[in-house]
């Protein structure tokens, strides 16, 4: 064969041979883009316990592991799932795998709850409903309040509610796919809580309420105490809050029996229902708390034989009984003391350090809650329910100078200091709760 001829015979096999390596690479490159296509992950929603992955092709998804493959139908994946979902894997056909991680990016409510099941309003009171919500990734809608029964309580986007008639309905509140409901109650029995105190209230007369009426009346109270917390300072201050400003009516001063009916204190009865218990004492009922009485029992505001007195009074709470009930409605027992200074007797003034009032005042030492005690030896005692830059607004029975019954009266911040002792009750009650220095603060 001539070297013609070779050379035609090479330049054919290397053409030969590099068309089948591009062939071949071609043929690699195709491969290798059809299994190397990303599947992407469009959307991730949490909806009903299920997990709804929207991806870019079909594949298959799983979750936190590479095990349990699911197929997708139309471009999605529904997986049930249980939180947390750290991860979301997906492969091609190929079984290319193309991971996701989802901390920051799923979101959805695991359940929503009102803080309290039922609220209390006066006509044209309003408050604010408290929720929690178990939130699992970036939620930044609110919640979305609805009325059942808008004629009885209206409610706004920001969850403030406002009694409109008296009668009960519910709130929904719903954040995503998940909804609670809290009941709500509008009595005419409370009134909405002014913002200047104004003392025009009458008497409680006797035989004013039913049991019913009693009944929810100590379910209000009890809710507005535990609202802001029982057995701390902000407990015992929305108890007196709640009997001055939403209960309608002034007690009347009562010298009381029991304790004052001999110097030894060696006579005790039950207070003939007037502090030893929680609740209100408005009807007959409340009678099987008495474990001694005296002279009665009695409902407030129904005649009663006073010891002190030498006469029928009608039935009430005097100083220390007033301070005594607050109390023990916030959640402690001060026990049967009086407001005297006597020593080795207890008294209220014993129930926290005491120092000059005007110090207090001048230092602004005092707070709502806190006891001043009128006189150097003792002989009355009252509580501070709130102030504000000029005033201080003390919960006292008086029976003197034209003031009678439970009242809230507003003192400049001079004139509160005719009160000779303040009684600092930090200690005593240990928690602050949630504290506001004025009751405008709630409804």
């Amino acid at each position: 064969m001539n070297k013609r001829v070779c050379l035609i015979v090479v330049v054919v096999a290397i053409v030969i041979l590099m068309c089948a390596l591009f062939t071949s690479y071609v043929s690699y490159r195709s491969y290798k883009k059809t299994t190397d296509v990303a599947i992407e992950i469009l959307k991730v929603d949490y909806v009903g316990g299920r997990l709804i992955i929207s991806l870019s092709e079909d594949g298959e998804c799983s979750l936190n592991s590479l095990s349990g493959w699911k197929h997708s139908s139309d471009r999605v994946c529904i997986i049930d799932a249980l939180p947390p979902v750290e991860k979301i894997y997906v492969r091609n056909r190929y079984h290319r795998v193309f991971g996701k991680f989802l901390t920051e990016e799923i979101s959805y409510v695991e359940s929503i709850d009102a803080t309290y099941d039922k609220m209390y309003l006066a006509l044209n009171g309003e408050e604010k409903i408290d929720y929690e919500a178990k939130i699992y990734g970036k939620i930044e809608e609110n919640a979305i309040f609805k009325s059942v029964n808008p004629e009885i309580a209206a409610v706004d986007e920001d969850g403030v509610v406002r009694g409109l008639a008296v009668g009960k309905t519910n709130i929904e509140i719903s954040l995503w796919d998940k909804t609670t409901e809290i009941a709500i109650v509008v009595s005419d029995l409370i009134v909405k809580r002014p913002l200047e105190y104004i003392d025009n209230k009458n008497f409680l007369s006797c035989g004013r309420y039913t049991k019913e009426e009693n009944d929810l009346l100590d379910e209000i109270l009890a809710y507005r105490v535990n609202r802001v917390g029982k057995k701390t300072r902000a407990g015992v201050v929305e108890a007196a809050r709640f009997i001055l400003l939403e209960f309608p009516y002034k007690i009347s001063y009562f010298g009381e029996n029991g304790r004052l009916s001999n110097f030894d204190r060696t006579n005790y009865v039950d207070g003939e229902g007037r502090y030893y218990h929680e609740g209100l004492y408005l009807h007959e009922s409340r009678f099987d708390n008495i474990a001694k009485s005296m002279f009665g029992p009695n409902t407030w505001g129904c005649r009663l034989y006073s010891y002190p007195n030498s006469g029928y009074r009608l039935n009430g709470l005097d100083c220390s009984g007033f301070i005594s009930w607050i109390i023990k409605n916030g959640g402690f027992d001060p026990g049967d003391i009086g407001a005297g200074i006597v020593d080795d007797v207890p008294d209220m003034t014993d129930l926290g350090p005491k120092e000059r009032t005007n110090i207090a005042v001048d230092e602004n030492k005092i707070k709502a809650g806190d006891l001043l005690g009128a006189g150097k030896y003792g002989g009355h005692i009252a509580m501070v329910v709130a102030f504000d830059k000029d005033n201080y607004y003390v919960a006292e029975s008086l029976a003197e100078n034209g003031d009678y019954g439970t009242l809230l009266k507003k003192y400049s911040r001079e004139a509160v200091k005719k009160f000779y002792w303040h009684i600092d009750m930090t200690d005593y009650y240990k928690d602050e709760g949630e504290y506001t220095e004025h009751w405008a603060m709630t409804s």
